[in-house]
């Protein structure tokens, strides 16, 4: 079931169209955390916190842990931006399980996908749960859930943290997910800028002009947060 306790997010920016990257609208509070002074001022702002995105992965788990109670059930993540999400979110779900990791390639804005790392075990007969960082358009969740439907799993159900649902295009199932978003660039938590930013402990907003910035030059966060760290 979709959980009702995900937050929304707001305003668009609509300049952002870069393929699997998030945008999220969010003002910047007085108190700024350390992490927020890493970015420097008005570049980027903390949309969820370390402390928001904890109790939410947290009653994630708590959620699984009741839905699948007397089963052990085959936890896939879908690399990479699922990685630090699956992490935390396992630890909070009381039960036995085997954890899989699925890596794939997409071809454009279409929901051809191609496997780059298969699962090792079997998932005939399983309750498999899939993980995913962030679903937006709903061509990649689509194609993976048809790809794993295909293995003759007892049950299938799909767990994100963040759902872009401003950007969705096909209805695909989302029986779990955390907070739903708008259409603003994010950071942080697994979430990446080329490979970058994905231990930020907590979702980030980075704002225009730092956000267009960053398409010529992918350093430019890197000498405000890792100077000072």
């Amino acid at each position: 079931m979709l959980d009702p306790a995900a937050g929304m997010g707001i305003a668009a920016w609509p300049g952002a169209n870069h393929a699997g990257h998030h945008m999220q609208r969010h003002k910047m509070g007085v108190g700024m955390s350390k992490a927020g002074r890493l970015f420097g001022p008005g570049a980027a702002s903390e949309l969820f916190t370390s402390e928001q995105i904890a109790e939410r992965v947290a009653a994630l788990g708590r959620t699984l842990t009741a839905d699948y109670r007397g089963r052990t059930p085959v936890v896939v993540g879908i690399m990479f931006g699922s990685v630090v999400f699956l992490a935390d979110l396992v630890r909070h779900m009381d039960m036995e399980m085997e954890i899989e990791f699925l890596m794939i390639h997409r071809y454009g804005e279409s929901s051809n996908i191609s496997i780059a790392m298969d699962l090792f075990s079997d998932i005939g007969g399983r309750d498999v749960i899939i993980v995913m960082g962030l679903v937006d358009t709903g061509f990649v969740l689509t194609a993976i859930r048809k790809l794993l439907a295909g293995r003759s799993p007892a049950s299938l159900a799909t767990v994100a943290l963040l759902d872009r649902r401003i950007r969705r295009l096909v209805d695909v199932p989302l029986e779990y997910r955390g907070f739903e978003v708008g259409d603003d660039f994010l950071i942080g938590y697994g979430l990446d800028w080329e490979g970058r930013y994905r231990g930020v402990p907590s979702i980030w907003t980075v704002h225009d002009p730092a956000a267009a910035a960053l398409q010529t030059d992918p350093h430019i966060l890197d000498r405000s947060v890792f100077s000072q760290q």
